[in-house]
């Protein structure tokens, strides 16, 4: 009894530390964001920044279903050694995303328009979010379907390939963030451009 809770301890540890470590490694976005636009950037990208942030988050963690939901599905049919309906999950999923993202992209004068009406800012600070905004949901469909993927590989058990990705992800936007806003001095614009190739690129 001992030796069977211990590997299954041993099991769950193994899988564990990589999701903890992706996740760690999150706040590392908001983070960079500030420092580079604090550095080099105005108050008013700052509050632009948290104020565009707030509303992705919101609207993203609505969907987060299509993550956790296929991570359920996904590790039922690899328990059952059932490929095709692992793939079947896979091609469903993704395709619920891209319609989601696309109907978000479609929508985003009305979801804006909502948005900033529930969350007032000063004008040239709304301003700057509006382009914020504006340029980043057009990552919608991208960010979407890496819900997706992330939850195929949890359910898959391949935490430390999930680790992966979420660091590269990170860094490369970090690495954009850098040199839109930083070297091409493009202040929040420029953050939500390297948010927004990070998003596609990571994806692809």
């Amino acid at each position: 009894m001992n030796s069977i809770e211990s590997i299954n301890r041993t099991s769950v540890a193994r899988q564990a530390w990589p999701l903890i470590l992706a996740n760690c490694s999150v706040p590392l976005l908001g983070l960079t964001d500030t420092a580079v636009l604090g550095n080099l950037g105005t108050l008013f990208d700052l509050g632009a920044i948290a104020l565009g942030a707030l509303i992705f988050s919101f609207v993203y963690w609505g969907f987060g279903f299509l993550r956790m939901g296929t991570t359920g599905f996904v590790a039922q049919a690899s328990g059952a050694r059932d490929s095709a309906e692992v793939r079947a999950v896979v091609f469903r999923s993704l395709l619920l995303a891209a319609l989601i993202g696309v109907l978000l992209t479609a929508l985003q004068i009305p979801l804006a328009a909502t948005a900033f009406g529930l969350l007032s800012g000063g004008e040239q600070v709304e301003a700057t979010a509006r382009s914020y905004f504006e340029i980043r949901i057009w990552g919608a469909p991208a960010t979407l379907a890496t819900f997706v993927l992330t939850g195929v590989l949890v359910g898959l058990g391949e935490s430390k390939k999930l680790l992966l990705v979420q660091v590269f992800l990170n860094f490369l936007n970090i690495a954009l963030d850098i040199y839109f806003a930083g070297y091409l001095q493009m202040g929040a614009p420029g953050i939500a451009i390297g948010t927004l190739l990070a998003e596609w690129l990571a994806f692809g």
